[in-house]
């Protein structure tokens, strides 16, 4: 079992034993979610750069899932300089993962045409901040992500829930 980094509070690591074995890192970067660092450094992007260095072993011993919200996109890119969401996607592509949407949709990043998040419950402020990033062993047997609809979800959630299918 992967030793709890406690510096982030938000993020958890999990170990899916049966069938066979999956570890999952769950997300939710937090605004002020670090005990230990500066929001300067440590904003929403900033805390999952921090969680993929602290949990890099974990994240390549088995396949793996990253997943939840990210509160991150490059459309705001230029706010987070040294700790972007472009530079997220490259480091996760290090560690031979891949965003489960963007594989499926064949869409890059900033242009997602289905949004994850409505801000304040507004449909006309939506973004796509909530991911889920597959090893590309997943990807290559055919990894998929189904994005809740805001006619059924809106009422409970600013967030549509990110539905997963892992098979193999």
């Amino acid at each position: 079992a992967p030793v709890l980094d406690d510096t982030l509070q938000y993020i958890v690591p999990v170990v899916i034993a049966r069938p066979r074995r999956l570890n999952v890192l769950a997300v939710w970067t937090h605004r002020g979610a670090y005990r230990t660092h500066s929001t300067e450094t440590c904003g929403y992007v900033g805390q999952l750069h921090r969680a993929l260095s602290a949990y890099r072993d974990f994240l390549t011993e088995s396949p793996s899932l990253v997943i939840g919200d990210f509160n991150s996109n490059v459309i705001w890119d230029d706010d987070h300089r040294g700790h972007s969401h472009s530079e997220l996607v490259a480091r996760f592509d290090e560690l031979g993962m891949g965003s489960v949407y963007h594989a499926g949709a064949d869409e890059s990043h900033g242009s997602e045409s289905v949004p994850t998040h409505y801000f304040r419950r507004q449909r006309a402020r939506p973004f796509h901040i909530d991911y889920c990033y597959a090893s590309r062993a997943l990807l290559a047997h055919g990894a998929s992500v189904e994005i809740g609809s805001p006619d059924e979800w809106l009422a409970l959630s600013d967030h549509m829930p990110l539905i997963v299918d892992i098979r193999g």
